[in-house]
């Protein structure tokens, strides 16, 4: 924990910084904000894979409640974790794992040379 001093003596350093490289003093607030989390997205991403593998292996071995039990538990805790972390966009403004369309792309299947198919 930093004392009254540091703590002020730290914000005086952000807000010149923020002042002469305000791209770079918003890349660092965003990732010490950001870091922390990443650890608890983890958590929930191996929570997740190992209540659906404990699912697979009782629905395997004939322990259907046991795997309903489990598959359920992961479908919980996969959506826990979209509520809690939704997808950002990225630079282009589009969401990871989705393709951005380009100009025309009902009308030529992705092609946008105009040229038939």
């Amino acid at each position: 924990m930093l004392t009254e001093r540091e703590q002020r003596t730290l914000r005086e350093i952000e807000l010149r910084l923020s002042a002469d490289a305000p791209d770079l003093a918003a890349k660092m607030r965003d990732r010490r904000t950001r870091q922390p989390m990443q650890g608890v997205r983890l958590a929930h991403d191996v929570v997740a894979v190992f209540a659906a593998l404990s699912a697979t292996g009782c629905f395997a071995v004939g322990v259907i409640g046991g795997g309903l039990v489990a598959a359920l538990f992961a479908a919980v805790v996969v959506q826990v974790r979209v509520l809690r972390f939704p997808p950002q966009p990225d630079a282009g403004g589009t969401l990871p794992g989705r393709r951005r369309r380009g100009p025309g792309w009902r009308s030529g299947h992705g092609r946008t040379d105009g040229a038939p198919r």
